[in-house]
């Protein structure tokens, strides 16, 4: 299903299938009760996400000193350039559905028949099968093929992993760029857990994604965000207590009092190791590990790095957007 306005192909909005749907709650099943080897091999190989808590330290180690992360890397570049720099890029060319056809290979199977597989599963998509996706469409077998080889390798650190995960007392999972309009089936499998909407200003988030094209990112994230404020709102009064929002924003600049109030919702007081890692990480005078000198720069920089013409474009682009999040618009800051 496709959303269409004056400029069709920045504007796209697809629905995530029921199988889609059940995929993601076997990915949160799998992360809450530690069954790492059920999670894609994208989730196990991205230095970034290991680093977000040293209950995965050991884990990083064995990868390093195995060489998955550059064996992973290699993979990924068989369709990186191929599939463009910005959302938009990479659905024109359909890569998101050849991905997930890629996921349905059987294991083992030769390029032909690898290739063979993907054309069937984005053809049942509506796909039309021309010269630029058949290039695609051996890419992808490729990378799939390789990361067999790697999913061969990866299986002694994950044993590490799952030892670690199975003894810790809180488990916190961050998923990115999720539709909320998807979250409805997640809590319905998972009503124990607590959930949190977290954002961030959307031109933020457009520069951080494109540099180059700023306009072009906004153009397909505002939409997006909009329905997302739409879902969280839905989902807040169907799931009272259930579902909060907490802006990036207001943890960057007040990271003490705002995660006083995240820990309390759960019932809890901050630990002290957090808070010690707060300090000497968000507004440190020496750069922590994990985080800029200064937060508040990080909240802000936008509107140092965006051309004022593109941020008054932005105020129409991510207008409503803005005003149900709580963002200022330029035309507000500029005066």
């Amino acid at each position: 299903m496709f959303e269409q306005n004056a400029r069709p192909h920045l504007s796209f909005y697809r629905v995530t299938g029921r199988e889609e749907k059940l995929q993601l709650q076997e990915f949160f099943s799998a992360m809450l009760e530690c069954h790492v080897n059920k999670l894609p091999l994208e989730t196990m190989t991205q230095p970034y996400f290991l680093h977000q808590s040293s209950a995965l330290a050991t884990y990083h180690s064995c990868a390093i000193s195995r060489k998955l992360f550059s064996m992973a890397k290699t993979c990924f570049e068989y369709v990186w350039n191929a599939c463009g720099e910005t959302a938009q890029e990479s659905v024109n060319h359909s890569c998101p559905a050849l991905s997930r056809a890629a996921k349905s290979i059987s294991k083992g199977s030769d390029l032909a028949s690898a290739k063979r597989q993907i054309k069937d599963a984005v053809t049942s998509e509506g796909i039309l099968i021309n010269k630029d996706i058949r290039e695609l469409t051996e890419l992808f077998a490729r990378r799939e093929q390789c990361f067999w080889k790697v999913k061969k390798e990866i299986q002694p650190c994950l044993g590490i992993t799952e030892d670690n995960c199975s003894s810790s007392t809180l488990r916190v999972l961050e998923i990115n760029r999720m539709k909320m309009e998807d979250m409805d089936l997640v809590i319905e499998a998972f009503p124990d857990l607590y959930y949190f909407y977290y954002t961030r200003d959307p031109r933020a988030i457009s520069l951080s994604r494109s540099k180059k094209h700023v306009i072009d990112e906004a153009r397909y994230l505002c939409p997006r965000m909009l329905r997302d404020v739409v879902e969280f709102r839905k989902l807040k009064r169907k799931y009272p207590g259930l579902i909060h929002h907490v802006r990036y924003e207001d943890f960057a600049t007040n990271p003490v009092s705002k995660s006083e109030e995240v820990y309390g919702l759960l019932g809890y007081s901050p630990p002290a190791q957090w808070m010690s890692f707060v300090e000497s990480n968000m507004h440190s005078e020496q750069r922590g590990k994990y985080q800029v000198v200064d937060a508040n720069d990080t909240a802000t920089k936008w509107m140092h790095r965006i051309p004022a013409a593109d941020l008054w474009q932005m105020d129409n682009l991510c207008g409503k957007v803005l005003d149900a999040l709580g963002y200022p618009r330029y035309s507000t800051l500029a005066r």
